[in-house]
């Protein structure tokens, strides 16, 4: 199963009448089959907030950022990034190309 982590974000100091809005999210994503780990990140621009859903700064948490990212991104997207990963774990267990010792060595 994938996981979503948070490794920085991009605030403006004022928008909107709000202070320190998130504006870009650098994430990460990684999976993992016990051995083999792939990892994937990315920035995100997040919209705006709208309609009193701003959360102030020091109240965000991991998850609701993750979610801001995600819902960015969209279903097929968020899909996509984690099939990803798996095939990359796929890759490295049964890689179709291996480097092999010379045999004159």
């Amino acid at each position: 199963m994938a996981t979503w982590a948070i490794t920085g974000l991009l605030v403006k100091p004022q928008a909107d009448g709000y202070t320190d809005v998130v504006y870009i999210v650098n994430w990460i994503v990684s999976d993992t089959d016990g051995t083999n780990e792939a990892r994937r990140g990315g920035k995100t621009e997040v919209p705006a907030p709208a309609g009193g859903t701003f959360v102030p700064f020091d109240q965000l948490t991991e998850a609701e950022v993750v979610g801001w990212v995600q819902a960015t991104l969209g279903p097929e997207e968020v899909a996509a990034i984690e099939a990803d990963l798996n095939f990359q774990i796929l890759y490295m267990q049964q890689p179709p190309v291996v480097e092999m010792p010379l045999p004159w060595a």
